[in-house]
């Protein structure tokens, strides 16, 4: 429940078409009770949201060094089998 000036609303009954903006545009994403709780936690906040490829960053790079170490593939047939740079690659597998 949230206290506005006299007016509890209950966070399960508000719906889509009451909400406007980012309250809006999230809930539509995530679910108005997860939107909220994200509201709760960081409203008023400026923060970044990766991109979903950094997600799998540290996946990858696990497999990219158990790759290199079996020894079967080279730096640059990594590099293409997970569309990467070479440098990303030598820096990964040096890191």
């Amino acid at each position: 429940m949230i206290d506005m000036g006299g007016a509890d609303i209950l966070i399960k009954d508000l719906t889509l078409d009451e909400l406007e903006g980012l309250a809006k545009e999230l809930s539509e994403t995530l679910g108005i009770e997860t939107a909220f709780r994200l509201s709760c936690r960081y409203g008023g906040q400026t923060k970044y949201f990766p991109k979903p490829e950094e997600f799998f960053k540290a996946v990858v790079k696990s497999r990219i060094r158990k790759e290199f170490a079996e020894g079967n593939i080279s730096k640059r047939k990594l590099a293409e089998k997970y569309n990467l740079s070479r440098s990303t690659v030598r820096k990964w597998l040096a890191d």
